[in-house]
């Protein structure tokens, strides 16, 4: 994905990849194998655990964001590290994010009428949170049902958006 994305980015640009903890350092390590600067890492703290391995480890309550960057690209609101939103409840989609939570991160990131782009879709939580904030979007989705699923809610994409969101009139950082 980051060699077909990567020649595609602004010169200046955000990367934000969501990883368990068992992967966050495969991902970190790709990211800096494409030219990726990785200035923060960020944590969206869960309402409790998931599943996991119920067996033999303890049930995970975060998601690690890896925030990769290239060209220099400055941050538009600085925010602290780690993100409260309680999980999506019912989820059509398994590692479905929570709007809001996409919402903050992305206009900590990115300029109002700039684009973000979703390779990995789902059912377009990304998507919702972009043209909900002022922003461009594109996404794919490979599965059908995602896909729909995700081109619905774009129908109204506000109606989504926590109401502290919806003013973007905030200054650098």
């Amino acid at each position: 994905m980051l060699e077909q994305i990567g020649p595609k980015l602004a010169r200046q640009a955000h990367l934000l990849v969501f990883a368990s903890p068992r992967h966050d350092p495969l991902t970190r390590e790709a990211l800096k194998q494409a030219g990726c600067d990785l200035p923060s890492f960020l944590v969206w703290a869960k309402d409790g655990h998931g599943v996991g391995d119920c067996k033999r480890s303890f049930g995970p309550e975060h998601e690690c964001i890896v925030h990769a960057s290239i060209g220099g690209a400055e941050i538009r609101l600085r925010k602290g590290s780690v993100f409260h939103y309680p999980r999506v409840r019912p989820h059509p989609h398994p590692t479905q994010k929570p709007v809001g939570l996409l919402a903050e991160l992305i206009r900590a990131t990115v300029d109002p009428g700039k684009l973000v782009c979703d390779p990995f879709a789902g059912v377009g939580s990304t998507l919702v949170a972009a043209v909900a904030t002022g922003r461009n979007a594109w996404g794919c989705e490979l599965n059908p049902d995602w896909h729909q699923h995700g081109l619905d809610r774009l129908t109204n994409p506000a109606s989504e958006l926590p109401a502290n969101l919806t003013d973007d009139t905030a200054e650098r950082a």
